[in-house]
């Protein structure tokens, strides 16, 4: 059960879209839960970075490497702050 409730806290923070991706699919696979597409972009989404979530969410991106593409991309136009 800790690595579903790790699931379900996880957030993005300071890690990059490949590494907060990774994390969620490795703990996704300890998720007893039906786990759909759509849940899946919805959870990401909803935990990315702000600057990343206020670009890629209005995409509507249901499709999760897609998503994860998106947030990549997006995240590769950031500058430093």
């Amino acid at each position: 059960m800790p690595r579903e409730a790790d699931l379900l806290c996880l957030e993005q923070g300071e890690m990059s879209v490949a590494t907060y991706a990774s994390r969620f699919k490795y703990l996704a696979r300890f998720y007893t839960q039906v786990v759909s597409k759509v849940w899946k972009c919805i959870k990401v989404e909803y935990n990315l970075r702000l600057e990343l979530k206020s670009v890629v969410a209005p995409m509507c991106v249901q499709e999760f490497p897609a998503l994860l593409k998106k947030a990549r991309s997006v995240e590769g136009l950031e500058g430093p702050f």
